[in-house]
């Protein structure tokens, strides 16, 4: 075979290379975009303009993180995630029990032997909070679809309840994945999400 005709095979080749790059990426973003066009969503069960808690406590995150990339690579997502919410909480005015007094109050608890005889809901009464936050972290992790394509996915629910009276406020369940991208990083996606339901939180009327 000559030189010209490697050359001019290798032309189409490259050429042939680049239009299947270019439609898997088009699949991709079409696919991914898809899931990352779900919004945050808070399900208030009450009126929130009438709900001005003066103290949130929000618990440690359950990690069910369902991806083994994502367990293997973030150990710690659930409690960047349980940081992000309490860094935004702080941010837009939320009074939240200090991380100072939780481990001191547990640590007593601890002492006294009594850590299995406590609901969350005492905890967070002895705590003095009248707001508390439970949840879970669902997925967290970046993946590599094909051609060096990569994505970020963050999913997690939360609920605040009344100590008080032990209803449910509101909930929210965030569940996205950016749309392809080459370095983003999920602990600034979880940052980005969390800001998303604080700010609706806040649109829908409750009080800081």
């Amino acid at each position: 075979m000559g030189f010209l005709r490697e050359t001019q095979i290798k032309i189409i080749n490259t050429a042939m290379q680049d239009f299947l790059k270019m439609w898997l990426f088009l699949i991709f973003t079409a696919l991914v975009t898809g899931c990352a066009a779900e919004k945050p969503f808070i399900m208030a069960s009450n009126d929130l303009s009438n709900y001005r808690p003066k103290t949130y406590f929000i618990m440690p995150l359950e990690d069910n993180n369902s991806d083994e990339r994502g367990k293997a690579n973030y150990p710690d997502a659930a409690i960047t995630v349980r940081n992000a919410l309490q860094n935004e909480f702080m941010r837009t005015g939320f009074k939240l029990v200090s991380n100072s007094q939780i481990q001191e109050l547990y640590k007593k608890i601890e002492q006294e032997g009594k850590i299995n005889e406590i609901s969350n809901i005492e905890f967070a009464k002895m705590l003095g909070a009248d707001t508390l936050i439970t949840g879970c972290l669902n997925t967290y992790f970046k993946g590599y679809f094909a051609l060096e394509m990569k994505y970020t996915t963050v999913s997690f629910s939360i609920e605040a309840t009344d100590v008080k009276s032990k209803d449910t406020m509101w909930s929210a369940n965030v569940s996205k994945s950016t749309p392809w991208t080459y370095d983003y990083d999920p602990a600034a996606f979880a940052q980005e999400l969390v800001k998303k339901v604080v700010d609706e939180l806040i649109e829908k009327g409750h009080k800081r």
